[in-house]
Formats: C-alpha cells, sequence, structure tokens
C-alpha cells in the first residue's frame, strides 16, 4: 500500500532525478537503504516492494535493476521513465540527432572481435551466425558515449548488458573492484597495471637531482558476460615525481593484448578466460615497474653516500657542515608506493565485494586464479621490500640532519668560546693599560704637586740655596713613592 510518506519521498526524488536529467547528468544512482529511508519502509517485504514500484512509477520515474529483484545491499540507476525526443531510455532504440548517434555505434560495432578456442581473433559476424563456443570482444574507446555503446552492444550481448553496466565501463575506477549485483548475468571488474618511464637525463644525476621516473598506472574495465566481453582501456594517471597526476594514454595496452594473444593459443576458451588473462597481463609487467623504484633509491643511497664523505677540520668537523642532501627522491618514491599499495590491495580484495567471492566466474585456465593471488602476493612482497628500503633511507636522511646539527652546534660552541677567550684577552690588555696609566698618574703626582708647592711665589725653606734643590728634588722622590705605595695597596684591596 503507498503511504503519503512515500509518495512525498518519490516526489522529492523525482524532482532530484529531473534535475539531474536537466543538467546533463547521466547517473543517478541512489542506494536502496536510502530510497526505503526516505518511503519509511524498515523492511523489503513482498508487499513493500510491490509499493516502491508503483509509487516510482506514479512519479514518471524508471528504476534499473527493478525493485522487485534488487538486494537490500544494492544501488539502483533512477531516470526519468518518458524519454525526450533524441535521448536514449534504457530500453529504448538507437539515438538519432544527437553526436555520437548512428555513426557513432558504427563505431563501436567496428571495434568487435570474434575470439574462440585456440583461435582469435577474427573479425565480427553477425549474431545469427556466430559459430558455437565463439564470444565476442569489444574494445570501447574512453570518452565514448554510454548511451551509444549500449544501443550498439545490447542486442549482441543477448541483452545481459544493462545501462548501469555500461555507465560503470565508462566511468574510470581510481582502483580496482568487481562489481556485481543479485539478478545480474555479467560483471564489472576493473584491474590496474603499472609502467615506468624515467626522466631524460637519468644517467648523469649529480646528488642535487631527483632520481625518481615517472609511473603510468592503466585501468581497464570489463563488462564480463556469458559469450561476450566489453572492455575499456581508460586513460592513464600519469605520476611525476613532482607535481600532481595527469592524464595519459595507455602505455600497455598492445603489449599486453599481445601477451593474452599468445596465452590464448594454448589455454584460452571463454570470455572469463581472456579478462583473466587481460588481469594477469596487467600483473606481469608490475615486476619491471617496481624494479625501478628499487633503483630509485639505490641511486640516491649512492648519491647519500658520496655527499657524506666530505673533508674535516682538526677537530673533526666538517668543513661543510650545511650539506643539503636532495631528498626529493624519498618524497616520490613514498608516494609512489603509496598508490602501488592501495591498488595491490584492492586488486586483492575486490572479489571479496562480489556475492560469490570470485574475481570471474566460468574461468576454465587451470591455476588461473592461483596465478593472480601469486602474483598479488609477489607485488606486496616487492613493495614491501621497498617501503623497506624506503624506511631505511628516511633513517639515514635523519641521521645525517641530526649528526649535520650536531656539527653546526659544536662549531657555534667553538666560535662561541674562542670569542670569549678573545673577549677575556682583550679585557686583560685593557686592565693592563689601566694599570699603567695608574702607576704613571701616581709617579707623576708627587713631583708635581711638590713642584707646584716650591712655584707659589710665597717665602719657601732653601729658596735661591742648593739646599732648597736638594730639598725639592728628595721632596718630589718621597712624594711619588708614596703615592705608588698607596695606589698598590688600594689595587690590591680591590682584587
Amino acid at each position: 500500500m503507498v503511504t503519503a510518506k512515500m509518495r512525498a519521498g518519490a516526489e522529492a526524488l523525482a524532482e532530484q532525478v529531473r534535475a539531474a536529467d536537466q543538467a546533463e547528468q547521466r547517473r543517478s544512482w541512489r542506494k536502496v537503504t536510502t530510497i526505503m529511508s526516505a518511503f519509511g519502509i524498515s523492511r523489503l517485504t513482498p508487499s513493500a516492494r510491490e509499493s516502491v514500484a508503483e509509487v516510482l512509477i506514479s512519479v514518471g520515474l524508471e528504476c534499473e535493476p527493478g525493485f522487485d529483484v534488487v538486494a537490500r545491499s544494492g544501488t539502483v540507476r533512477l531516470s526519468v521513465a518518458a524519454p525526450v525526443d533524441g535521448e536514449l531510455s534504457p530500453r529504448s532504440g538507437v539515438p538519432t540527432d544527437k553526436p555520437g548517434g548512428v555513426g557513432a555505434i558504427d563505431s563501436v560495432l567496428s571495434r568487435i572481435e570474434l575470439w574462440s578456442p585456440g583461435v582469435g581473433p577474427r573479425a565480427h559476424v553477425p549474431l545469427t551466425d556466430r559459430p558455437p563456443g565463439t564470444f565476442l570482444v569489444a574494445d570501447v574507446p574512453p570518452g565514448e558515449d554510454a548511451a551509444t555503446v549500449y544501443a550498439a552492444m545490447a542486442p549482441m550481448c543477448r541483452y545481459e548488458l544493462l545501462s548501469e553496466m555500461v555507465e560503470d565501463l565508462m566511468d574510470a575506477d581510481e582502483i580496482p573492484k568487481v562489481n556485481f549485483e543479485v539478478g545480474w548475468r555479467a560483471r564489472v571488474v576493473s584491474v590496474f597495471g603499472a609502467n615506468v618511464e624515467d626522466e631524460p637525463g637519468t644517467d648523469g644525476l649529480t646528488a642535487g637531482d631527483n632520481k625518481a621516473g615517472t609511473v603510468f598506472f592503466d585501468m581497464v574495465e570489463m563488462v564480463v558476460g556469458s559469450d561476450w566481453l566489453i572492455m575499456c582501456w581508460h586513460n592513464a594517471v600519469k605520476l611525476p615525481p613532482v607535481g600532481n597526476p595527469t592524464d595519459a594514454k595507455s602505455k600497455l595496452r598492445e603489449s599486453v593484448l599481445t601477451g593474452v594473444a599468445t596465452r590464448w593459443a594454448d589455454s584460452g576458451e571463454t570470455s572469463a578466460d581472456f579478462a583473466m588473462l587481460v588481469g594477469l597481463e596487467l600483473m606481469r609487467v608490475h615486476e619491471a615497474a617496481q624494479s625501478n623504484i628499487a633503483t630509485w633509491l639505490e641511486l640516491w643511497e649512492s648519491a647519500f653516500a658520496q655527499a657524506s664523505q666530505l673533508p674535516t677540520d682538526a677537530t673533526g668537523v666538517d668543513l661543510d657542515p650545511a650539506l643539503q642532501i636532495e631528498t626529493e627522491t624519498l618524497k616520490s618514491v613514498r608516494r609512489v608506493l603509496g598508490e602501488f599499495r592501495k591498488r595491490i590491495q584492492a586488486q586483492d580484495s575486490s572479489r571479496h565485494s562480489a556475492i560469490d567471492r570470485k574475481w570471474l566466474p566460468g574461468v576454465t585456465i587451470a591455476g588461473a586464479e592461483d596465478e593472480m593471488r601469486s602474483f598479488i602476493a609477489q607485488a606486496t612482497t616487492r613493495v614491501d621490500a621497498a617501503a623497506q628500503s624506503l624506511r631505511g633511507a628516511t633513517e639515514l636522511l635523519t641521521m645525517s640532519q641530526v649528526r649535520e646539527q650536531l656539527q653546526l652546534a659544536r662549531r657555534a660552541q667553538m666560535e662561541a668560546e674562542a670569542a670569549r677567550v678573545e673577549a677575556k684577552r682583550e679585557q686583560a690588555n685593557t686592565e693592563r693599560f689601566q694599570q699603567v696609566l695608574t702607576v704613571l698618574g701616581a709617579i707623576l703626582l708627587g713631583p708635581g704637586l711638590v713642584a707646584a708647592i716650591y712655584g707659589a711665589n710665597v717665602d719657601l725653606p732653601g729658596r735661591d740655596r742648593l739646599a732648597g734643590t736638594v730639598i725639592l728634588i728628595v721632596g718630589m722622590v718621597v712624594v711619588s713613592a708614596l703615592s705608588l705605595v698607596l695606589v698598590r695597596v688600594v689595587q690590591r684591596r680591590h682584587r
């Protein structure tokens, strides 16, 4: 039974979907639990499912997959039920009056190949003429319109293909995943690969250069059905040594597909096998990329060792303690390892997100899943080893910085001590000079005083006689001696 709360929630939801449609947003996804909460439903009983489907139709919305089959933990795609002229609803025909119409569909169809056990690829033949045991492989370019891809491929995929699968296919994931919902007859799988491109001039690096190169992370999305497969090689994420990531053309597509074709002749039979081989070939190239990371760290450690061998003075202090050791390499390696670890862990755990806990059902290649797990384990081990080396390099850098700071502090201490010694020396010289002046002043004070007395215009004893001169000289000497003795006594008391 449709309640007032359900109708109000549906009307609010319809307004949001129409607003998104007018803004040309291709996706309008909602979690089932979100819709249940908005409609005031706590359990997905048959009557509740019927009421939700009824109220959605009444407000002009279309739900995929239908609410009668969707799981409580699932997600549904909502769209306007009545298509506008020229637009493509999930079950309508081919759009003809917008960019990417019939011509774009022909372009998609031209990228389809026919594969069969031990044979492939061959040009596609009409669906009705396909030999038993064969399957289709479509390679859709990134940026293609999802509605166009759906219109072209749905009939050829026996309508196992759903529009939300195509939406997911054309929307590049950041990390690998497996998307498989209740009622689906196909699943969306994404896998990644990585390759390294060293920057120009890495053969002649100096101590101040970044030793890291540029890493490209490829993401391949695939929709895998019973006898068909659609894949999209999205633009790679280009991660330079320094700076923000950018998009770049995939550098692995040709080599990976060549490797798939080589192994196919011996072991491939189904579309799931093909998808598994793509994943295995992508994982295979990780070893070379991760070996490059180890090389970057080795180059850094070599430059570090050379920069650390500086001449020292007699005290053991570096003659140039302000050593600037290059650290950008360690920052670049740390960022690359973080990206690798994030993607590898997602690749390993992606199968657990599917309700059947598998990457791909229907794989006939013996040991394929074990091989995938082995590649993941090896990649994890290499990343862990590189991370351990990075920690060691970081510790070396930290110790070097501490040593540098200690050397700077020691040099500053030595310079301060030398300055104190020099200050004491200057102070002693000043004191000696002042003492000399004091002594001279004391010596000259007596004679000057006596001379001043006898120079007075008064009648003094011995005036105009030799005895007076003798008295004058003796008086000067005696007074000078007494002044000097008095100065010495005062200086001793103040010491």
